[in-house]
């Protein structure tokens, strides 16, 4: 229902019309080193919103979420990515879901409400660790019951949980890199939306696609990384990386 790929602007490029604002983040290079191709934000006041709209998760108990984030230093209660008044606020009904940084680990949540929430760790750092992480690929599904956690691909931790007495599908707005007085020092990249639940096989095909190739090229296989580039570029894209990082 929703995909970001900025390249070169915020719009969502799934059809539905669910496009952000950008206030203060800039275009930048991407995990590809491709420029004007992910949105920088600063930690200080940089962020894209997408006001809520009907078909923007305001029904329905199932959903998932992924995107692509690199961090230049982490923060506690770093908001990222989620639909929410404030990612990382305590109130009742101002969080539906979200990434963010918690306080001693960069986590996700599925909550409307942070106490009575069901939330999960994706990694754990210290608490006072202000270090910085590549491009990391993160995503999560909650399917009603379960909230499901993936890491670069993998299915990293599941958490059996309810929603009650509130659940989701507040009018809140979608936000990227804000939560309160909470911003993101970082970029963004290649987020989405879907109002079902991928399946572990859907996941793994998605990151395989969108991830920079493991292979390296080498004079005896950039022929074929060529020929293959021209019958399934998705596939040469997943296997070498992007063709515009090949140099042979």
């Amino acid at each position: 229902i929703a995909w970001y790929p900025f390249d070169g602007n915020a719009s969502d490029m799934s059809g539905n019309g669910n496009h952000g604002t950008v206030y203060g983040a800039t275009l930048g290079t991407d995990r590809f080193r491709e420029e004007n191709r992910s949105y920088n934000f600063d930690g200080v006041d940089d962020w894209i919103i997408v006001s809520n709209s009907a078909n923007i998760l305001n029904e329905g108990d199932v959903f998932s979420s992924f995107l692509w984030v690199k961090i230049n230093l982490y923060r506690s209660n770093q908001s990222i990515f989620g639909k929410a008044v404030d990612q990382v606020g305590n109130w009742t009904n101002f969080r539906d879901w979200g990434f963010y940084g918690g306080t001693g680990s960069l986590g996700t949540g599925v909550t409307a409400d942070a106490e009575l929430g069901v939330n999960g760790s994706l990694f754990s750092v210290s608490s006072n660790s202000e270090i910085a992480y590549d491009w990391l690929h993160l995503g999560m599904s909650w399917d009603g019951v379960r909230l499901i956690l993936y890491f670069n691909g993998e299915r990293i931790n599941e958490i059996t949980g309810s929603l009650e007495p509130y659940g989701l599908g507040h009018s809140h707005n979608v936000t990227f890199a804000k939560g309160g007085s909470n911003f993101l020092n970082g970029s963004i990249d290649d987020a989405r939306i879907y109002s079902r639940v991928l399946t572990l096989e859907e996941v793994i095909e998605l990151y395989e696609f969108e991830k920079v190739g493991d292979t390296p090229l080498t004079d005896s296989n950039f022929h074929d990384a060529i020929a293959l580039w021209f019958d399934a570029e998705e596939n040469a894209t997943a296997i070498y990386g992007h063709i515009s990082d090949w140099n042979t």
